[in-house]
């Protein structure tokens, strides 16, 4: 994470699923041993407890976050968040880092491996700038398939959001994401790109003395339930 004005163009890295370079997805063993560059955090969940080098886990309502052999996609491990659309559940990693924040990068594999029924829908990933300024990635039910979208809450005002514009969202298959977000008092700019799927989104940031990252699944509609693996998460 650098910390510098906005005003930046976006830099990013528009990785199809399942492959892209070196550092991002690495499928043939332990991912974070093959770094060259260090990071705020790498994570491939392949030694030590689930929540190894996070900040915290936030398990709410019988939501789960556990390390797993199968499904990975760098050997041995992965992790394997489940939440239960029926009870709201919670199932997060949390890493907190120092703030203000005006730059963060962030990318994971992720699979989708069970979405709940009916109109369910799940936040993946939530970033927090302040106690009053949230931006979230959700995937949902979109016809027979699945969608995604991006989000942004301010305290005050009215949600925001921007559906994905790409292909539905695959289930059983790994795919790159990768975050990028730009942030000024008042103002900022997300992208968001996961294989063909992109979500741009203007921001009306607020700067605290900490930023959160929150990756897993939270359930806000439908029922049944949702299970979503995570490998090779870095953040910088």
């Amino acid at each position: 994470m650098r910390r510098r004005l906005f005003g930046a163009l976006v830099a990013l890295l528009g990785v199809a699923a399942g492959c892209g370079s070196d550092e991002a997805a690495a499928s043939s063993g332990p991912f974070c041993k093959g770094q060259s560059a260090p990071h705020l955090l790498c994570a491939d969940f392949d030694e030590g407890p689930v929540n190894s080098g996070w900040s915290a886990l936030d398990v709410r309502s019988g939501g789960t976050v556990e390390t797993v052999t199968n499904p990975v996609q760098s050997p041995p491990g992965a992790a394997l968040a489940r939440a239960s659309a029926d009870a709201r559940a919670v199932a997060y990693l949390v890493k907190t880092l120092p703030g203000p924040v005006t730059r963060m990068h962030l990318a994971f594999d992720m699979r989708i491996e069970a979405a709940g029924k009916g109109d369910s829908g799940a936040t993946i990933l939530k970033l927090e700038t302040s106690t009053g300024h949230q931006v979230t990635f959700n995937v949902n039910h979109s016809g027979d398939g699945l969608g995604c979208s991006g989000a942004e809450f301010v305290a005050g005002a009215e949600p925001s959001s921007v559906v994905c514009a790409g292909q539905g969202l695959a289930r059983a298959t790994w795919t790159r994401v990768d975050v990028e977000a730009h942030y000024a008092e008042g103002s900022g700019n997300l992208v968001i790109r996961l294989g063909e799927q992109v979500v741009e989104l203007p921001l009306h940031a607020s700067l605290g003395p900490t930023f959160g990252v929150s990756l897993g699944v939270r359930t806000y509609a439908g029922g049944g339930e949702w299970q979503v693996a995570f490998d090779n998460v870095l953040i910088d």
